[in-house]
């Protein structure tokens, strides 16, 4: 046997080896990353190449790197481990199956649109992590305490995976959290009660929108998050709003609970918010609002109510003081309206714009609805 053969006989085995005790085999590009690359300063920038495996020879003092839209499925799991420096990482739009191990640098990982279906590595070293995107990868899975050492992680887009349970320690301690995205997991059916709580400190935005057979939502889901703004929950096929889920929501200024089949509300279902600026509850199959629903919630600025069955608008519904100094936008439009009393917006005096078409209204004109608004002129569509 000639030298050749007998190196080619050793990669066999050794390919071999690899692949038996799980190890990546994964293989590099044969050239030089700056031959088929930009490589400007210590950025590397291989978007829109083509490639279909990482480059050879990437310095390791490199500061950001661009896979982009190419056709890569697999990277070395250690591939990283001496990049020092490296502080971002984006892989959009590959098909890599297997997750790896980010080096201690790395700052913000970009990794949706992906074939991850575990992210237990990409979590191992995460002390630096800012900001994750595993967004449209199949993960269906979370281990409790994953993300423990990710204390300065600010942002986690977990949206279109395939979870069908949040646990209650799935999210370690994120004491920085600010944003986090759990959209369009439709095969998401349980959120454990206190699932948010060792994230809930500095929580500012929760997406949790078109996860089709969530139903209704733990009522302590959000319990704790004095600092949460937003909340986003549409298309979750929720049918009750438990008012307790907002207490202590002294800052949450943007609600959507569009297209959920809710039908009804209680007169207590906001009592807890008294900051809201915007508040969408269209096509949500309500037939009646109750009179009470804001006596005690301030600051609407917006408030969504299209395309429902409404029939009717009670009369004393924007009579409260909270209310009828701050409202701007009332959105009615796509119901069964026939009638409302003629004083029903009379308190509505920063009101701006009034879409109310396609309802059953007789006589409708802007005198009768709008004779108090201080806005010259209101729009009344």
């Amino acid at each position: 046997m000639d030298i050749l053969q007998l190196c080619y006989a050793l990669m066999v085995a050794i390919t071999a080896i690899c692949v038996a005790s799980g190890n990546d085999p994964c293989r590099l590009l044969d050239s030089n990353v700056c031959e088929v690359c930009k490589c400007v300063s210590r950025n590397v920038d291989c978007s829109n190449r083509n490639l279909t495996a990482i480059p050879s020879h990437i310095p390791n003092d490199t500061y950001t790197i661009n896979f982009e839209n190419n056709g890569i499925s697999c990277i070395p799991k250690d591939y990283f481990r001496y990049f020092a420096v490296l502080s971002k990482l984006t892989i959009v739009m590959n098909s890599v199956t297997e997750p790896f191990i980010p080096p201690m640098s790395m700052k913000k990982l970009i990794a949706n649109n992906n074939l991850l279906e575990s992210s237990e590595l990409i979590f191992s070293q995460c002390e630096h992590l800012e900001e994750v995107n595993l967004h449209s990868n199949r993960i269906a899975f979370l281990p409790d305490y994953i993300t423990r050492n990710c204390s300065k992680l600010t942002l986690l887009d977990l949206r279109n995976n395939l979870f069908d349970r949040i646990s209650q320690h799935s999210l370690g301690f994120l004491p920085r959290l600010i944003d986090l995205r759990l959209s369009l997991n439709r095969k998401l059916r349980h959120i454990d009660e206190g699932a948010l709580n060792l994230v809930c400190e500095s929580l500012q935005k929760l997406t949790m929108s078109e996860c089709d057979m969530l139903g209704n939502v733990p009522t302590g889901l959000i319990r704790g998050c004095t600092k949460l703004t937003s909340l986003k929950l549409a298309f979750d096929d929720i049918t009750h709003i438990d008012g307790e889920m907002f207490y202590s929501q002294i800052r949450l200024f943007y609600i959507t609970f569009r297209s959920n089949p809710l039908i009804q509300l209680d007169d207590s279902t906001f009592k807890h918010l008294t900051s809201i600026q915007s508040l969408v509850l269209s096509n949500t199959s309500l037939i009646s609002i109750p009179a009470k629903l804001f006596n005690s919630t301030s600051i609407i600025r917006d408030l969504d109510l299209s395309t429902n069955r409404l029939i009717t608008i009670p009369e004393e519904l924007f009579s409260s003081e909270y209310t009828n100094h701050f409202m701007m936008r009332l959105t009615l439009s796509d119901n069964q309206l026939e009638y409302i009393p003629p004083t029903v917006f009379s308190h509505l005096r920063r009101l701006q714009q009034l879409y109310i078409f396609r309802n059953q209204i007789a006589n409708l004109t802007k005198s009768l609805y709008l004779p108090n608004s201080q806005n010259k002129p209101a729009k009344l569509m």
